[in-house]
């Protein structure tokens, strides 16, 4: 693991050196209904984490005044109106957007030193690893459990550990690259409590639902899409998008031979 280090930024903008204080609130969104004649409230949804707020202040000394200005200008430039990496240290980062930026002059210092607010939104609560996705690849063969002669289907387990703190849902790429067409690609993870699955299978009368030899089919749990050689592809897929649990995740993988690659990034509450 990597050595922990303090670095403010805010879309590759560096701001560590002007920044002395953060703040960080983080609220549960709890619905709650008033019911006549009964004491407290009935919960009408299930409980999740709001919009997470952060807000940063610094200080900005300058030589002249016009390099102080200067330097105001560029911080508030660089926080922009887009969607970036807000990173408060150097493993982890959220992705936020700046809700608000404001500066005042420290009185009797000639305009010379400037205290500097500014404030963030992460539409995403969670925090994500910056080392980037990790990826887990494991292809199905014929020497693996021959579980269906008539279609040729096989199954293989393997278990993913999951180092993060919060669920996080996987993108998947299945590649049709072992010399034959896929009628049906299925993917659990038995791990979970009820076990969960995701399956993408063929209706042989009509013979929708192939993916053909060479192509690849891409699952998308963050997004939940599903596309069959770049081809939106949501109608033969069934069941849930598959994610991970902090810990051990027994995934099986079902069908023809194929190569699955899973995807996701580590994920922390």
């Amino acid at each position: 693991m990597p050595s922990l280090t303090h670095i403010v930024s805010f879309n590759g903008y560096d701001l560590t050196d002007v920044i002395e204080q953060h703040s960080d609130q983080s609220n549960t969104r709890v619905q709650l209904q008033t019911v006549p004649k009964r004491h407290g409230a009935l919960l009408t949804d299930i409980p999740v984490l709001d919009v997470r707020k952060i807000q940063l202040k610094g200080v900005i000394y300058g030589t002249t005044q016009d390099a102080v200005r200067t330097k105001i200008r560029e911080i508030e430039a660089a926080l922009g109106f887009t969607r970036g990496k807000l990173k408060l240290f150097s493993d982890r980062f959220y992705w936020a957007w700046k809700t608000d930026f404001s500066f005042s002059y420290v009185p009797s210092t000639g305009m010379l030193v400037a205290v500097v607010t500014m404030g963030f939104a992460c539409d995403d609560p969670f925090e994500y690893d910056e080392a980037g996705p990790i990826l887990v690849s494991q292809i199905l063969t014929t020497g693996d459990t021959h579980i269906d002669v008539t279609h040729g289907y096989y199954r293989k387990q393997f278990t993913i550990h999951y180092t993060g703190t919060a669920f996080v849902y996987l993108y998947i790429v299945v590649s049709a690259d072992q010399g034959v067409a896929l009628t049906e690609v299925l993917i659990r993870n038995t791990s979970l409590s009820p076990s969960r699955q995701e399956s993408y299978t063929a209706a042989f009368g009509g013979l929708s639902g192939i993916v053909n030899a060479g192509t690849s089919l891409i699952i998308d749990g963050n997004f939940f899409t599903v596309q069959n050689n770049g081809i939106d592809d949501l109608v033969n897929w069934q069941g849930v998008f598959l994610w991970l649990q902090p810990g051990d995740n027994v995934i099986q993988i079902e069908g023809n031979p194929a190569t699955y690659q899973l995807q996701y990034n580590l994920k922390y509450v």
